[in-house]
């Protein structure tokens, strides 16, 4: 073996040979590789050149190089970041596949014209032009009178219409001593009762004392049933509404007073 120094390395180098130092030890990786560190050399690459014979071996006077080991080595990494590098390809690969599968599909569909909804009325009115049935005054026991009214549904839903007394008031109990009789049928105004003709069923709406239809007929829950429009037309009824100052009215009557109003309500049935 040549002695070591400069001239040495320049042939080791030709001849693909490499020193490194492992462990303070300089020799040429093929001395190191025959005692022991054949493990450690793999990761250096080292080439051979060609011998004036055509075979590749060691330049004279150096010892033959042991197997290519780096080689081997690289190939393998290499295979095994091949198939790395493959997988996210295959995954992409797959998912195409999957989604054109997704949306290549025949389709067909029908549809049902836009739905609307809308709701029905419940309406009534009267004819009393806003003045109240009865403003009478002066009333001695034994006076009495009518007046009619007629109302009107012009809603376009079935109801069931109710009558009832809101804002009720009374002084010295003069609503004890007021008879009060409701009848409903046709014919008749708020102008006058001429040709007004009671029902011939269900015709009578109360009968009672002014005071009780006060407290007995509060809301609709409460309220006399009267008449059930059915919604398809506009529909009219008339009531008539008499009155009566008891002659039983004691001397305490003077001078006092009485006053309700009176309400229809149709709800939907």
């Amino acid at each position: 073996m040549p002695t070591p120094g400069r001239p040495a390395e320049k042939a080791e180098r030709a001849a693909g040979y490499s020193r490194i130092p492992i462990f303070g030890d300089t020799r040429p990786l093929t001395a190191l590789a025959t005692r022991g560190y054949r493990h450690l050399i793999g990761t250096v690459p080292t080439f051979a050149s060609p011998s004036p014979t055509g075979t590749i071996g060691a330049p004279e006077g150096l010892p033959e190089r042991p197997p290519d080991m780096s080689r081997t080595i690289s190939r393998a990494r290499w295979t095994r970041r091949a198939r790395w590098a493959a997988l996210p390809v295959a995954v992409i690969a797959s998912g195409a596949i999957i989604s054109t599968a997704s949306y290549s599909a025949f389709s067909a569909t029908t549809s049902n014209p836009t739905s609307n909804w809308s709701t029905g009325t419940v309406q009534l009115s009267d004819d009393d032009s806003d003045v109240a049935l009865f403003s009478a005054s002066g009333l001695k026991p034994g006076d009495t009178g009518s007046k009619c009214i007629t109302v009107t549904s012009k809603g376009t839903l079935p109801s069931a219409v109710r009558l009832y007394g809101t804002s009720a008031t009374t002084t010295n109990s003069l609503s004890s001593y007021l008879d009060l009789r409701i009848v409903q049928g046709t014919g008749g105004s708020s102008a006058s009762c001429d040709g007004f003709t009671p029902a011939t069923q269900d015709s009578q709406v109360w009968s009672g004392t002014l005071a009780d239809f006060a407290s007995q007929r509060t809301g609709y829950a409460t309220g006399s049933p009267t008449w059930s429009p059915s919604g398809t037309a506009p529909e009219s009824r008339s009531f008539q509404f008499t009155y009566t100052l008891s002659s039983a009215t004691p001397n305490t009557g003077q001078d006092s007073r009485a006053a309700i109003a009176f309400t229809w309500e149709a709800q939907t049935r």
